[in-house]
């Protein structure tokens, strides 16, 4: 009961002698931002700019300097993924929080491991607005903020099998990615099996409702450093 109570406290103390703290959301659904904003402005949060895709967000950077930015996974021209690699190289010293769809252990602890200072369901996060500003006052002062996360099987993919992943999630046929690879079709029919095996998908509509869970270029690597010799065929 006393760490509760200390808890509130200093939630109080927080909301009225702290400087508001200022916010980017990236989002690509007007409505979840307008529904995240809402939330926030009660909650002493500002929001002080929102973006629809990572490539918005690179704009907006170059205006304000938000304390924290909510960061969706699935938006088009520029996802979640995308934009963190870009934050990562670019603004390192940004602190950013994902919002996702799903709560699979692994994709939270990649993100973190790569940078980021929060995974939270979406979802959680409309659903409670006093739990979403309390994680976001824990990043502003340099903590972690996370649900807890769903267990799932731990995998470990070889680069040529998470391009293999990507190329699949963009619809492409086993000859195409032999093709784009420089693969055999009975060379990507393997791996193919092998990462069916790894996930535990029994047939190939699975296997993309896999993929769908994990987000379309979650997998993908930076243009710069994709290389591909050592690999198996």
């Amino acid at each position: 009961m006393r760490g509760k109570i200390f808890s509130n406290f200093d939630f109080m103390i927080d909301v009225n002698k702290q400087s508001i703290i200022k916010i980017i959301i990236t989002e690509d659904n007007e409505n979840w931002r307008k529904g995240l904003r809402g939330v926030l402005d009660e909650h002493n949060i500002k929001t002080v700019a929102e973006a629809a895709n990572g490539l918005e967000l690179q704009d907006k950077l170059k205006t304000f300097s938000p304390d924290v930015i909510l960061l969706d996974l699935h938006m088009p021209v520029m996802d979640g993924n995308e934009t963190m690699h870009w934050l990562t190289k670019n603004h390192p010293e940004k602190k950013v929080i994902i919002l996702s769809l799903y709560d699979e252990k692994f994709l939270m602890e990649d993100f973190l491991n790569r940078g980021a200072k929060g995974f939270l369901s979406k979802d959680k996060a409309l659903g409670n607005g006093s739990e979403l500003a309390q994680a976001i006052r824990k990043v502003y002062r340099g903590g972690i903020a996370k649900n807890p996360a769903r267990e799932v099987k731990s995998v470990e993919f070889t680069l040529r099998q998470k391009e293999i992943i990507n190329l699949i999630g963009e619809g492409k046929t086993d000859g195409e990615i032999a093709k784009e690879l420089g693969l055999t079709p009975s060379g990507v029919d393997k791996q193919r099996k092998k990462i069916m095996n790894l996930l535990g998908a029994e047939n190939r509509a699975k296997l993309y409702s896999h993929i769908f869970r994990m987000g379309l270029n979650f997998f993908r690597k930076p243009q710069s450093t994709s290389q591909n010799n050592g690999f198996d065929s």
